[in-house]
Order: C-alpha cells, then structure tokens, then sequence
C-alpha cells in the first residue's frame, strides 16, 4: 500500500477513535495526558507530508500545552 493511502486511512480512524473517546467521556472530561499524546502523534504522523505545518503546530500549539515547557 502507498505511504498516502496508509495516512489517509490511519488518520481517518485516528480521528475517529479520538471522536469516539470524546464521546464517551459524557460528562467527564477526557484525560489531558490522551489529548496531549494524540496531538503529538497527529503531527508527527503529518510530518513527512507537511513538515513547516507541523514544526509550527509543534512550536506554538502543542509545546505550551505540556507541562514540560516553561
């Protein structure tokens, strides 16, 4: 299979396990560590395709949002 088709598939069930989980929460809130973790695993699924798009969303979106960064 090509490399787009595997991204195209995998990021559409990707997104959907996220829709899913989001959904069950119900009136919870999903856990922030599962959020963070699939941010970083979009982008880095996205970087071969996209690489400025992904070092900007690392740099000003998804590095503020751990708690590593001060």
């Amino acid at each position: 299979m090509i490399y787009r088709d595997v991204l195209k598939y995998g990021l559409h069930d990707f997104s959907g396990m996220k829709d899913l989980y989001i959904l069950n929460c119900d009136q919870g809130k999903p856990r922030v560590d599962l959020i963070e973790r699939y941010i970083y695993l979009q982008l880095v699924f996205l970087y071969p395709i996209c690489p400025h798009f992904c070092e900007v969303g690392y740099l000003d979106y998804f590095l503020p949002f751990t708690n590593d960064y001060k």
